[in-house]
Parts: C-alpha cells; sequence; structure tokens
C-alpha cells in the first residue's frame, strides 16, 4: 500500500525519497507513505522532511547513531557507509563470538 502513497508524489519528491532510501537503508512503511502524502498535498513536503520521516523510529525500538565525524579516523576515506557498517557488525560479532563482550 506504501506505494500507492508514493506514486502521489512528485518526481523531484520521489528522487528525494530514493536518497533517503539510500542513505537510511530502510524502505518507508505505510506510515511514512501516507505522511509523505499528505505533506506533499498540502505543498509542505520537503527534502529534509522526508529526511526525518525516514529516520523517525518506530515506537518500542531503539537506535544507536555514532557520527561518521567520531569514527572516520578508523576507516579509509574510500570506504562508503554499508562498508563501514559491515566492518563495524563484522567487528563486533567476532569480538562477542570470542568472549570479549559481556
Amino acid at each position: 500500500m506504501s506505494g500507492v502513497d508514493i506514486s502521489y508524489l512528485g518526481i523531484m519528491e520521489q528522487e528525494w525519497l530514493l536518497s533517503a532510501i539510500r542513505v537510511t537503508n530502510t524502505y518507508p512503511n505505510g506510515h511514512h507513505a501516507v505522511l509523505m502524502k499528505e505533506y506533499f498535498s498540502a505543498g509542505k513536503l520537503t527534502e529534509k522532511l522526508i529526511n526525518t520521516i525516514m529516520t523517525e523510529q518506530k515506537a518500542g525500538s531503539s537506535k544507536v547513531i555514532i557520527s561518521a565525524d567520531k569514527i572516520s579516523k578508523y576507516f579509509p576515506k574510500e570506504y562508503n557507509k554499508q562498508e563501514i557498517i559491515n566492518i563495524i557488525l563484522q567487528l563486533l560479532e567476532d569480538n562477542w563470538r570470542n568472549g570479549g563482550g559481556r
């Protein structure tokens, strides 16, 4: 159903959404799509608002966000976001599996 609501967005807004999907590595759920459609219909949908909607936390869920500034010194400049995430997850997996965690 979210695809139907997204289809009502303009081309530019859909491009902003695609960019947000790539950055957040998440797809809009039904709630996100309805919100974006409502804001678009009211003429108030902006790229910043799309990013805010796409990064909102679901009730009861938790996120840990580490800014790139804090970890960039540990990775070569050529590494993209997904490569950095994969390395961090692998390091955590290796460390916790070998008794380094709790």
